[in-house]
């Protein structure tokens, strides 16, 4: 999702957001591996562009959490953020 400044130009460009009110447990026979081969049987496309696209930002996700500290650490500080404000 685009961010926009007050010029209209884009500012950053986020490739998801994570809504920590959306995560709940979930019991192991819900979880399964999504790949590319197998993505249809999860998620419906309009085209195969759409499709390709979307593959394309699903594998580099892991590249880009894996470029950036340790999640259990940022998940600490966003805890310590939150907490400062309840």
């Amino acid at each position: 999702m685009p961010v926009h400044g007050r010029d209209g130009r884009i500012k950053k460009h986020f490739a998801g957001v994570v809504h920590l009110n959306y995560i709940f447990p979930a019991p192991e026979s819900a979880i399964f591996n999504v790949t590319a081969q197998n993505i249809t049987n999860f998620r419906r496309f309009s085209t195969e562009q759409q499709k390709s696209k979307y593959i394309d930002l699903l594998s580099k996700e892991p590249k880009v959490i894996n470029n950036q500290e340790n999640i259990a650490s940022r998940a600490y500080k966003l805890y310590e953020t939150v907490k400062f404000f309840v």
